[in-house]
Parts: structure tokens; C-alpha cells; sequence
């Protein structure tokens, strides 16, 4: 006895609602404006949604029973004397994805050299807004919802001084679910992380040249 993944215009897939897939559907809004309130300071906002209908997603495993085998089987689908367990792909389920995007650049000449800031921000948040029976589970839903962070920032400072450049960025992540299983319970919940990123690259011009 065996279970397995199969198309989903199988006999033994139809037998459980299987069709043929047909291509995922989105609809994109976006919107953004640019300030420069000095030759200096640049400042962008992008505003985005994102909608998926007909998602391609795997379904749960069904059980066959002894008397479904034996009619596969009588239908010319001899394969089906072996299987217990099925599943396979279908067009199961939409997601909704909102978010923002906003950077804020700063530069100008500061002491003997050159000084650059730059500021970067997201929002972005993804739910599944409809899902067919049996298609999504929790794991799943977990894994399109909460695996990824919700908010993100970075805040880089260059200076530039003949053959001195040094920069130090750092990187905001804000916290996320790594999905271990269907119990919640068995989730990994990580909290927000920042890391500080420190580069001198004096050493390598010096290097190259040599």
C-alpha cells in the first residue's frame, strides 16, 4: 500500500473533487509620490495591494477505501489497487497582500568628505481571504500568514573621505512564526531582531592597489 501525490485529472484525484488547474489571477493597485523639499533630502511612499485568486495550493491526504479501489480498478485504473492515501494540487484558495514601502535619503558634503544616510521601511502583510475545504491547513495558513515579518526597516550612514568609506547599517526585523506543525502549540515564534553591520573598505583600495 502506498500514498502519493497525483494529478489532479487522475480518476482517483476526480474521485475526491480534482480538476484541471487553471492559471492563478491577480489584481495589482499601487500608488506613490516623491518629495524633495531640498536638493539634499529625497523622501518616496509606495502604497501597494495585491489580490490572488485561484491559488495553487496541495490539498490533505484523502483515504481510499477498499470499496473505491475496487472500482478504480474496475474503471481501468489498475493503479489504484495499491494506493491508501492521495492528494494533489488545486486551485484552492486567494491571499490578499498589503504593504508599504518608504525611504528617506540625506546627503551632502559634511567636514572634509561626504556624508549619506538613508532610512528604508516596509509593511507588509499577506492573509488568506478564502480557502476551499481540505486545501490550507494550518501549518499552510501559518506559513503564507506569519512566517515572514511583518516589519522591516534600515538605517545605513556612508561617509566618504578621499580613500576612506565607512558605513554602518543596521537592520530591524520584526518577529515572525516558523510553522513546525498543525498544533500551534509546536510553532517557533521568534521575537525582533536588530544587527549592526560595521565596513571600512580603506584596507581593500589600499589591496587593489598594490
Amino acid at each position: 500500500m502506498t500514498a502519493g501525490t497525483l494529478p489532479p485529472t487522475s480518476p482517483v484525484a476526480v474521485l475526491f473533487g480534482g480538476k484541471e488547474l487553471t492559471p492563478e489571477e491577480s489584481v495589482n493597485y499601487s500608488a506613490g509620490f516623491v518629495l524633495t523639499p531640498t536638493p539634499n533630502l529625497t523622501a518616496s511612499v509606495d502604497f501597494y495591494r495585491i489580490e490572488v485568486d485561484d491559488r495553487i495550493g496541495l490539498t490533505q491526504r484523502y483515504t481510499l477505501t477498499a470499496e473505491q479501489r475496487a472500482a478504480l480498478v474496475a474503471a481501468n485504473f489498475p493503479a489504484a489497487a495499491d494506493l491508501t492515501q492521495v492528494n494533489f494540487f488545486t486551485n484552492g484558495y486567494a491571499t490578499l497582500t498589503k504593504g508599504i514601502d518608504a525611504v528617506v535619503s540625506y546627503h551632502r558634503a559634511f567636514g572634509p568628505g561626504q556624508l549619506g544616510i538613508t532610512a528604508a521601511y516596509n509593511h507588509n502583510d499577506t492573509e488568506i481571504t478564502r480557502a476551499d475545504p481540505g486545501v490550507v491547513s494550518v501549518q499552510t495558513r501559518t506559513r503564507i500568514e506569519d512566517q515572514t515579518p511583518s516589519n522591516t526597516a534600515t538605517l545605513t550612514t556612508e561617509y566618504q573621505w578621499g580613500r576612506w568609506d565607512v558605513l554602518v547599517r543596521g537592520r530591524y526585523y520584526g518577529s515572525w512564526t516558523d510553522p513546525l506543525g498543525d498544533n500551534p502549540a509546536q510553532n517557533q515564534r521568534v521575537g525582533q531582531l536588530t544587527f549592526v553591520d560595521l565596513a571600512d573598505h580603506l584596507l581593500e583600495q589600499i589591496l587593489e592597489a598594490d
